[in-house]
């Protein structure tokens, strides 16, 4: 499976799990709203990942987490892509910047 943190424009976040094969993925974490910035305001957003277990923080703010009990053995653990996908008419602009990436595998 691939997993995926999604962060909607009314400001809803949630973590899906995406299946080869599949159709559509399915969400065992959802946040309807929260601490995500709206418009053209910068967020932080802070992804911590260590095999099937994964948190976000959104402005300095823990808001999601997600152990993946059922994940099976060989899960595509530690596999990430950053993308942006716009369903709507109006335009979307999204800008990375201060990226950063850490080996956490060693961690206790």
């Amino acid at each position: 499976g691939q997993y995926v943190l999604r962060m909607g424009r009314t400001g809803d976040v949630n973590f899906m799990v995406c299946e080869e094969g599949q159709p559509g993925c399915s969400t065992p974490v959802t946040r309807p709203v929260g601490p995500v910035a709206l418009g053209n305001a910068w967020n932080h957003v802070q992804l911590i990942v260590r095999g099937t277990t994964m948190a976000a923080y959104f402005n300095g703010i823990p808001y999601l987490y997600f152990d993946d009990t059922n994940a099976p053995e060989g899960a595509r653990a530690g596999y990430f892509s950053l993308c942006v996908c716009n369903f709507s008419a109006s335009p979307l602009e999204a800008r990375w910047d201060n990226f950063r990436l850490w080996d956490i595998s060693d961690l206790p």
